[in-house]
């Protein structure tokens, strides 16, 4: 087992500013918010850019709270995820991840290559005609929040699924914020 040292010096060598991993809960993405903001200071990140980076983090864990997958029969956890913002040279690197229904993957990959494609006026565009048209999901959502993701970010948005059973996959989503 390694200890805590090599456990500091490995987050440090990677550039992890930050880190969680666990359940959400309205408290804990509080708490989240605030410690990345914080960190964010503490590295002189210019204003624009952590604005950047704590609306996309709203996003995400609002993205996780309000849709990730849970059930009791196979102990996943409900609203389970791992969230790291990462210095990088030239950018910050927000990665997540949760649990998801096997059965939306490909529905989600779909919405997801189809927004990643889109050219910054065409995403623009996207996003007013949502934003018009009222639909609201069954959770409540009206397809705005990865669009909105992919407008603070300016860049695509890099994504896995790894399968972990029969009902289930793990979602890992990594969004580059360019420094300046």
């Amino acid at each position: 087992m390694p200890s805590i040292f090599e456990h500091y010096v490995a987050m440090r060598n990677e550039h992890i500013i930050m880190s969680y991993n666990g359940s959400l809960n309205g408290e804990l993405i509080a708490a989240i918010l605030q410690m990345a903001d914080s960190k964010l200071k503490e590295q002189q990140t210019n204003l624009r850019r952590k604005k950047n980076i704590i609306n996309i983090l709203i996003e995400c864990l609002q993205n996780i709270y309000y849709h990730s997958s849970s059930d009791a029969a196979t102990g996943l956890p409900t609203r389970e995820c791992t969230v790291m913002l990462v210095q990088n040279s030239g950018e910050f690197n927000i990665c997540l991840g949760n649990f998801m229904l096997s059965k939306h993957v490909d529905s989600f990959k779909g919405k997801l290559d189809s927004i990643n494609t889109l050219n910054k006026g065409d995403l623009h565009a996207l996003y007013l005609e949502t934003l018009d048209s009222g639909k609201i999901s069954v959770k409540g959502g009206a397809g705005i929040g990865m669009l909105r993701i992919l407008r603070e970010a300016g860049q695509p948005m890099e994504y896995d699924f790894t399968r972990v059973d029969d009902t289930h996959s793990f979602y890992g989503l990594k969004i580059r914020v360019a420094l300046q």
